[in-house]
């Protein structure tokens, strides 16, 4: 089976085009305020398109905390749980001096130094409390929940923050009724938690809760997170979490590097999401990974598969499939394909009025083939060719073999329109070809020209005589008035 082969681009589908154009003209921003105003507008809405179905926030984070979320967390501290914590933070120390030693900004240290101290939340000693007292993340959880220390950790996070104002901030404390040794104890569960969360957040304006083998470490695992060339995107509603969990499990028990992501529940803007769930993979293991996805979807027919996104490429069952990263932009797959919907909307429509366009299409139902055509067209100018092997119709195929059977005499006797549609659909295939057929289409529309003003009246002799001269020269002849 070769991947690439069965993924379909999806504006081959009209009903694509119709969606992005009822988003464009009907869809609000800003509260509802505004029309679609730029590509990062379509894009918001192409990516949480048939939201109004979906659970409520907090069916997602049940099944966020119980099938990712917790698990992951436990994983993560039982991995942490094993280290030497003294030793450890000398190893820390050992690579911050390294660093510290290297002929480079002091800016760019402190930036490398910062990065480390994150990886490794040094000084992890500081924790050792917390290890001694609970088993398991959840454990810690639970009691952070009974405890209701979410109420004081706003306060908490303004100690450390403003130090300066730490006595104000201990008053207020105190009115909880906690002692200073209560206190003390409670920031450092707050730290610990927020801290062992914060490993699973992506890069800043990157969605999701990521994970792969080596955010479960604190320490180099010497395994390099899998690129993510190509993802597929999966879209189960509140079951999306279960499946996450199921392919996560068959890919440990596989020995598979593998790297998702699933929209964070506690996040107002991530639950909505159509790409609830992105698997990353490289192109070489894309097989590999979409074979565990199919698995695991098959063993558990209860789970059912929404539509991806939109602008998703599928490959079947509704798995989607994207690229990242296709253009100098550095923009997401849905990023990209938005731009394409957005430019060639407003190239189409220009300055038409939004609530003429549904009308326009009415009266002119061709336009969907011809928006079509250029969407695919532009997708092609881009990396994305490669996810979309360029597919001819049937029709285009039986034209492209006629092609080779097809003289100058007979290409001599076809329309402007006919030979435009033949210089299309040989511009890959043939050079040869494709430059004989440029020629004949610049002498059809010259004959074409000359035939035009010859009816229009003598008053355009002027562009008959011209038309008839760049003629002669394009065969090769002389002209005489």
């Amino acid at each position: 089976m070769n991947l690439l082969d069965n993924i379909t681009n999806p504006f081959e589908d009209k009903e694509v085009i119709r969606k992005i154009l009822d988003i464009y003209c009907n869809a609000r921003v800003n509260n509802g305020t505004e029309d679609i105003n730029d590509v990062d507008d379509l894009y918001k809405r192409v990516i949480d398109y048939g939201k109004e179905n979906e659970n409520s926030q907090n069916e997602y984070i049940n099944e966020f905390d119980k099938y990712i979320r917790l698990q992951n967390l436990d994983k993560l501290y039982a991995n942490i749980r094993q280290l030497d914590f003294k030793a450890f933070d000398q190893q820390v120390e050992e690579i911050e001096k390294e660093i510290d030693s290297r002929p480079i900004s002091n800016a760019e240290k402190q930036g490398m130094i910062r990065k480390l101290h994150k990886k490794t939340m040094y000084p992890l000693s500081r924790f050792k409390i917390l290890f001694n007292s609970f088993d398991s993340f959840s454990e810690i959880e639970k009691v952070y929940y009974e405890q209701d220390i979410a109420k004081i950790e706003p306060i908490l996070i303004n100690i450390a923050l403003y130090p300066s104002l730490k006595e104000k901030y201990m008053q207020e404390l105190q009115q909880f009724g906690l002692t200073e040794k209560q206190i003390e104890n409670r920031e450092i569960m707050t730290i610990f938690r927020r801290k062992m969360n914060n490993r699973f957040n992506g890069e800043e304006g990157i969605m999701g809760f990521h994970i792969n083998p080596q955010n479960l470490q604190l320490y180099d695992t010497g395994v390099n997170v899998e690129k993510g060339e190509m993802k597929f995107y999966i879209n189960a509603g509140t079951d999306t979490y279960k499946f996450a969990s199921l392919f996560q499990e068959r890919c440990e028990e596989l020995g598979l590097n593998y790297y998702f992501k699933v929209a964070h529940a506690y996040k107002e803007d991530e639950y909505k999401r159509n790409d609830k769930m992105c698997i990353f993979t490289e192109k070489k293991d894309a097989e590999k990974f979409l074979e565990v996805i199919q698995q695991v979807k098959e063993e558990n027919p209860d789970i059912i598969f929404k539509s991806p996104p939109l602008l998703a490429g599928k490959a079947k069952d509704n798995i989607g499939v994207g690229m990242d990263n296709i253009s100098s932009e550095g923009k997401s797959y849905n990023q990209e394909m938005s731009t394409i919907c957005f430019e060639t909307i407003k190239e189409f429509f220009k300055d038409m009025p939004r609530d003429q366009i549904s009308e326009f299409i009415k009266a002119n139902p061709q336009v969907i083939e011809q928006l079509q055509s250029e969407m695919m067209t532009k997708v092609q100018n881009t990396g994305l060719s490669e996810l979309f092997q360029k597919k001819k119709t049937k029709g285009q195929e039986e034209e492209t073999a006629d092609l080779e059977d097809l003289s100058t005499e007979r290409l001599e006797g076809l329309s402007t329109e006919k030979l435009e549609e033949l210089l299309r659909i040989t511009q890959e295939q043939n050079k040869s070809k494709k430059s004989e057929l440029e020629q004949l289409l610049k002498k059809q529309m010259l004959i074409e020209k000359i035939i035009q003003a010859q009816e229009e009246g003598k008053q355009l002799d002027g562009q008959i005589a011209e038309a008839r001269a760049k003629l002669a020269l394009e065969e090769g002849a002389e002209y005489h008035e």
